[in-house]
């Protein structure tokens, strides 16, 4: 009669804590998938910032504000986003801008994530940011 209580317990305390180590195990998966997201966005920001530099030399030698349209800086710039490019938005926000080191480009991206752990509760979606400043060489 012993013997069965002694298992009685065992079931109890197993079903006590499986419900935290699950959450904690999709805590750890969540915030992953956002240091994954939060990467991907630094990666786009630098490859359109990189991208806006390139292009703004004009032959004469001189920085335009012009030569690169929105289109042309999200096809570039999202090349290393992968799957995740559609929920990415590029914006430069700062080009052709002189301070006391030179001429540079500034490159944000923008992306939305949802932690899987909060879809439970219905949370917002938390948006995540990264931009890159990238100065230009003009000869």
């Amino acid at each position: 009669m012993r013997r069965r209580g002694i298992r009685g317990q065992s079931l109890v305390e197993f079903a006590l804590l499986l419900p935290v180590f699950f959450a904690l195990i999709f805590a750890i998966i969540d915030v992953s998938r956002g240091i994954l997201l939060f990467n991907v966005l630094s990666n786009v920001s630098r490859d359109g910032a990189r991208y806006e530099i390139v292009s703004a030399v004009t032959p004469t030698g001189t920085c335009s504000a012009t030569q690169v349209t929105q289109s042309q800086l999200d096809s570039a710039a999202k090349v290393a986003a992968g799957p995740l490019a559609p929920g990415i938005t590029v914006s430069a926000t700062s080009a052709c801008a002189t301070d006391t080191y030179g001429t540079y480009y500034v490159v944000s991206a923008t992306g939305s994530f949802q932690p899987l752990t909060s879809v439970a509760i219905a949370s917002t979606p938390l948006n995540l940011t990264a931009s890159s400043k990238q100065y230009v060489y003009l000869p």
